[in-house]
């Protein structure tokens, strides 16, 4: 169980988190707010939350543009004990990557970046898998291939907390979802 205690961040002279108060368990956790609310913040601040392991591959410190996938893949399975060899492969055929494994990171797109961050993810068996805009830049057939997974993971009692942060629940997840899946939403508000 993790447990968040919020703080006031001043932005440009306005609060971005106001007092966010969360116990999180396992499954999937909403984040949601609108644009400049924090949720990149918060996501920050859990990661650096000491006593359990994160994956989590910050926007703002891309890898360098000469490293190849492979082997950045290669790094995240060093960096994590319970890496997960099986689920890694099963997610780089899931968001169709064998192809780019051998290409150096300046000449992947975004989506593909994304997708390499979250085959990580999906691998790493971290306590905490920090998640921001995992839709963002995917094409249709790997928006797919996420949900499916997250919906899983939703599902998983046992499992690792999944933290997510979207501008709202994510339209790919399914109406039916919005009201099951997460143990927990944090707004952050619009």
């Amino acid at each position: 169980m993790l447990t968040v205690l919020g703080e006031v961040v001043q932005t440009a002279g306005d609060a971005r988190l106001e007092l966010v108060n969360a116990r999180i368990g396992p499954g999937l956790t909403l984040i949601k707010g609108g644009e400049g609310r924090g949720k990149t913040t918060l996501l920050r601040r859990i990661a650096a939350t000491p006593g359990f392991t994160v994956c989590w591959s910050d926007p703002a410190q891309p890898p360098e543009d000469q490293v190849q996938a492979s082997d950045w893949l290669g790094a995240q399975a060093r960096r994590f004990a319970n890496w997960d060899a099986a689920r890694e492969q099963e997610a780089l055929k899931g968001f169709g990557l064998e192809a780019h494994l051998n290409k150096r990171f300046f000449m992947l797109s975004s989506g593909t970046m994304r997708k390499l961050a979250l085959v990580a993810a999906h691998a790493s068996r971290a306590d905490c898998v920090l998640l921001d805009l995992p839709f963002a830049a995917l094409d249709g057939r790997s928006r797919q291939w996420l949900a499916q997974r997250l919906e899983r993971q939703a599902q998983d009692p046992q499992g690792c907390a999944w933290l997510l942060a979207d501008y709202e629940w994510p339209a790919d997840m399914g109406d039916q979802m919005t009201a099951q899946a997460a143990a927990t939403v944090i707004d952050l508000g619009d």
